[in-house]
């Protein structure tokens, strides 16, 4: 009997869908609505969020003196509990007065849980933790642990994702008829809204805000319907971004602004960011450097706060993240030109397909690689290009990836251009099976260029016999008629790919 790749079984006049062969992954970094994914309004709402209001992509530092953090919290490294009095609250802090679901981990730890401070879980509430938690941390009101099967990949593509759209977003120009200027030691931020056409407004803040400097920030000028996303980003070759700030007003509101959710700080270069001052910061924050730290020490933050890179929660005397959404509307990243991008194991080894539908330069090399834990890169193969809306596929060694989850694949054309795409390892299988009088219509997924033998039995132990041979693949899907037996009412089939 051959070793085929995929097998299965049909009724007489019925159609039976099938698992598709490809998991296939939509290179689009965007999500709709901004941030998006788990990032935006609550859900379900009613009091209740499973969103996340803290996500960190690298280890989440507590010092002595904030109080702690309001929603749900993932951290892709390391947790350090530093205030070791009353206990950094997670969860129930006060702000919104919206909770994490009971239901789920509300503190989600990739690495260890370590330090010498105290963590209030507020009610038993419950943690995830990949790695340890060290006998020097203290809890107060700790619910069930649930220790390890952290999504590493899912969490790295999502930081992969939102470190594209701080970049992208970070390259927009100032919106036309919105200006920053400072005057009267303020920094003043206006739209010439009020003109019953809601939209984005993009400010690219080049200075640092330092309380020695400027008392504060003020918004003024916008409509009911307006998002505002302010790019903190300094020209030349500086890393640092400082924010010192003892007041912000948003249309006249220095707290509960109606804009206060559709505000987005982004950060998309600074390596070494530092929030503080005595005002409650409005507005998300986006940090999308990787290799950033950010110390934030500021009286309180409403809204999501998101880093790709380290955060130190220190001083503050009391600072804490409050627990409000980011509803505002950003525009997506430009549409990847690389279409699908697939992984799957036939009987001949492991296979990544991919597919473009932009020009390249004809003849230069394509790299894929699997990004691996730290964004270190270890290279799969390499392809020549043959131009635009080609389709390509490599074996791999099924010693690099990893086959029982996600794999964070990055392919870099002869532009440098990345490609960034989480996939799985899928087995071959059928899409649909139909009989009818001329016999069983068989569709499959199929690797462009590849040939297919189809063997038919009418029971799985056999006796197997080939009906159909030397298929050609031409496409992306295959389809053949394959002789059975009417009088029989199942017929098994076997299909097998060429070396």
């Amino acid at each position: 009997m051959p070793d085929g790749e995929f097998e299965g079984q049909v009724s007489r006049f019925v159609k039976s869908l099938v698992s598709a062969v490809f998991l296939t992954s939509l290179l689009s970094l965007a999500r709709a609505g901004g941030l998006g994914g788990p990032f935006g309004d609550y859900a379900p709402g009613d009091g209740i969020d499973r969103n996340w209001s803290v996500w960190v992509g690298g280890n989440f530092e507590t010092g002595e003196g904030p109080s702690g953090l309001e929603g749900r919290v993932f951290v892709r490294g390391d947790f350090i509990a530093g205030n070791r009095k009353k206990g950094y609250v997670i969860g129930r802090a006060g702000g919104s007065g919206v909770f994490p679901d009971p239901e789920l981990p509300t503190l989600v730890v990739g690495g260890d849980i370590r330090g010498t401070g105290t963590i209030n879980m507020s009610g038993l509430l419950p943690i995830q933790v990949g790695s340890n938690i060290a006998d020097t941390v203290k809890f107060i009101g700790l619910g069930d642990v649930k220790q390890g099967d952290v999504d590493y990949a899912e969490a790295d593509c999502l930081k992969a994702e939102l470190r594209a759209k701080s970049r992208f977003w970070g390259s927009l120009p100032d919106t036309p008829g919105g200006k920053i200027v400072t005057q009267w030691r303020g920094v003043y931020i206006s739209a010439d809204g009020e003109n019953g056409n809601p939209q984005t407004w993009v400010f690219n803040l080049t200075f640092d805000l330092t309380s020695s400097l400027f008392w504060g920030v003020d918004f003024s000028g916008f409509e009911p319907g307006d998002t505002i996303l302010v790019n903190c980003n300094k020209p030349g070759d500086s890393d640092t971004f400082l924010m010192s700030v003892n007041s912000y007003v948003i249309n006249g509101l220095n707290a509960n602004s109606p804009f206060g959710p559709k505000l987005l700080w982004n950060f998309p270069d600074a390596a070494q960011i530092t929030l503080s001052g005595s005002a409650t910061m409005q507005g998300s924050i986006l940090v999308g450097n990787p290799d950033s730290s950010m110390i934030v020490a500021i009286s309180g933050h409403d809204g999501r706060f998101v880093s790709c890179g380290n955060v130190i929660h220190k001083d503050g005397k009391g600072s804490a993240f409050h627990n409000y959404p980011f509803t505002g509307n950003l525009p997506d990243p430009p549409e990847d030109d690389l279409l699908t991008m697939s992984m799957y194991r036939a009987a001949e080894g492991l296979f990544i397909n991919f597919r473009t539908v932009a020009e390249v330069s004809i003849g230069r090399p394509m790299v894929i690689y699997r990004v691996m834990p730290g964004d270190t890169r270890v290279e799969l193969g390499r392809v020549e290009s043959r131009g635009g809306d080609q389709s390509y596929t490599i074996q791999v060694d099924p010693a690099l990836l990893k086959e029982d989850g996600m794999n964070r694949i990055v392919i870099v054309d002869d532009r440098g251009v990345e490609h960034v795409g989480t996939i799985g390892v899928a087995p071959f299988a059928a899409k649909l099976a139909q009989m009818n009088k001329q016999g069983m219509t068989l569709t499959w997924s199929s690797l462009p260029g590849s040939v297919y033998d189809i063997y038919t039995a009418p029971s799985p132990s056999g006796p197997w016999r080939r009906t159909v041979a030397n298929v050609l693949a031409d496409g992306d899907s295959c389809s053949t008629i394959v002789p059975v037996n009417h009088a029989e009412r199942q017929a098994f089939f076997k299909i097998a790919m060429r070396q």
